[in-house]
C-alpha cells in the first residue's frame, strides 16, 4: 500500500485587474437670450373743424309782392367714433436636446404712425334784405 500525504500550500493568486471606468456628463445650459420685438402701429386719428360762420349783407332791388320766408336746413354735426387696433404678437419657443435654462429679455418697440383725416365745415350765412312795399286800405 502507498502512503499518501498531502500537503497544502496558500493559495497563490494571480489578479488580472481590467480597470473599467464610466464617465456621465449632463450637460446644463444657462442661456440668456434677448429678443427684440417691433411692433408697427397706424393710429388713425380724425378730427371735425368747425370754421365760423362768414356774414354777408346785401340789399337786393326793391320789389312789391307777398313776403317770403326762406329757411336754410340746419348744418348736421359730424361725430367721429375712436378706433383702435392692436395687432398679435408673435411668439417662437426652442427646444434644445439639453437642460436649458433660458432667462428672455423681451424688448418691445412700438413704430406709431398717426394718420389724421381732418374734416373743415366751412358754413356761409347770406343775409338778404327785401324791402316789401305794401299798402294797405281800410274801407270803412
Amino acid at each position: 500500500p502507498i502512503n499518501l500525504e498531502r500537503v497544502e500550500k496558500e493559495v497563490v493568486v494571480h489578479e488580472h485587474i481590467h480597470p473599467v471606468e464610466k464617465e456621465e456628463i449632463q450637460p446644463v445650459i444657462y442661456r440668456e437670450r434677448e429678443q427684440l420685438d417691433i411692433k408697427q402701429i397706424t393710429q388713425q386719428l380724425h378730427e371735425t373743424q368747425i370754421q365760423p360762420t362768414l356774414i354777408q349783407k346785401r340789399e337786393l332791388a326793391p320789389e312789391v309782392r307777398e313776403a317770403v320766408v326762406q329757411r336754410s336746413a340746419p348744418i348736421e354735426e359730424n361725430f367721429v367714433a375712436p378706433s383702435y387696433q392692436i395687432d398679435a404678437t408673435m411668439r417662437s419657443q426652442v427646444v434644445h436636446a439639453p437642460i436649458v435654462n433660458e432667462t428672455i429679455k423681451k424688448t418691445v418697440v412700438e413704430e406709431v404712425q398717426p394718420v389724421l383725416e381732418r374734416d373743415i365745415i366751412a358754413p356761409t350765412l347770406i343775409q338778404q334784405t327785401q324791402p316789401i312795399y305794401e299798402k294797405v286800405i281800410e274801407a270803412p
